[in-house]
């Protein structure tokens, strides 16, 4: 749940990655992706500025590419 945004994810491959990430990271993720979100959006209703927003989706995005290519490199 996300500023009382349920946000249901089907890929538990996907739903785990997002997990390995901080709860405001997972926030940034989950609004911008899968409510599509802009960044300015997100960062109004998240109380940010638009580019820390930017900064920690960035980072969560490296971080979730890295657990994906991680993950399934070990099956």
């Amino acid at each position: 749940m996300v500023n009382n945004y349920e946000i249901p994810i089907a890929d538990i491959l996907i739903a785990q990655a997002i997990e390995s990430l901080s709860k405001r990271q997972q926030d940034i993720i989950l609004l911008s992706f899968f409510l599509s979100m802009s960044d300015v959006d997100i960062a109004e209703l998240m109380n940010l500025a638009k580019s820390t927003v930017h900064y920690h989706k960035e980072n969560a995005l490296n971080k979730l590419r890295k657990f994906m290519e991680e993950t399934t490199d070990e099956e």
